[in-house]
């Protein structure tokens, strides 16, 4: 298991993760719309040097991907049949260790990514537009309620059995 910048070569296997999730955890959108969303991915973010785009990898498979700028998780998300195993603890990790993240950005009727980044220190700061993919629905601006060396230490101990 390994995360490394996103490649062209990446570009639909993360369309297709990305589209998996909105599908999933976000029932609210439109298949059009959720095809919209997976193209802006490539062509906004991944396609953009001004953000950092990562893959996570296993066996040299992508099952899940990020997208940051500065100190903000734009979007980040593993392969549904990956979730709950400590991957999207282990991508966020990496992300506070090598880019002291602090603030993270979910659709408001993403229960289970929600309950995900409250459960290890962040808090809801904001509900705001869609500043991503400038959708009609709003989402949860979250930001941490601790250092990132806390929240890494209580990513850690979580998933003690995972590191």
């Amino acid at each position: 298991m390994k995360i490394r910048e996103a490649t062209a070569k990446d570009f639909d296997d993360v369309v297709y993760i990305w589209s998996e999730h909105l599908l999933n955890n976000c029932q609210f959108f439109t298949t059009n719309e959720i095809n919209n969303q997976g193209k802006l991915v490539v062509e906004k973010y991944l396609n953009n040097p001004a953000f950092k785009s990562f893959v996570l990898t296993v066996e040299d498979q992508v099952i899940g991907f990020s997208c940051i700028k500065d100190n903000e998780i734009l979007f980040s998300t593993v392969e549904q049949r990956f979730l709950g195993k400590g991957f999207r603890s282990f991508m966020l990790k990496y992300l506070l260790e090598n880019y002291a993240v602090d603030t993270t950005y979910v659709y408001s009727a993403n229960i289970q990514t929600l309950a995900f980044y409250t459960s290890i220190g962040f808090i809801i700061e904001d509900k705001i537009d869609d500043i991503i993919f400038s959708s009609q629905y709003h989402i949860n601006k979250l930001k941490l309620s601790a250092t990132p060396q806390e929240i890494i230490e209580k990513i850690a101990a979580k998933n003690k059995d995972f590191f």
